[in-house]
């Protein structure tokens, strides 16, 4: 279903393409729509060292990322 659509962006849960599991997040966008994926507020604590992972397919075009690992 349908997750969020903002600023000719749409995320969706998809039952295609899972990397594992049986479940996916679709991110698509309107030609030059840019992106960003921005979630709420995750604690941490400060002086830890935390680690984002995931894996991606890209159809057409590029994947940037900006800041550090």
């Amino acid at each position: 279903g349908n997750l969020l659509t903002k600023n000719g962006i749409a995320i969706n849960v998809v039952e295609t393409h899972a990397h594992s599991g049986n479940h996916a997040l679709a991110i698509s966008g309107e030609e030059g729509s840019g992106g960003a994926i921005i979630s709420g507020a995750i604690p941490v604590t400060p002086g830890k060292r935390y680690r984002v992972s995931g894996y991606f397919q890209a159809e057409l075009g590029y994947v940037r990322s900006s800041g550090p690992p």
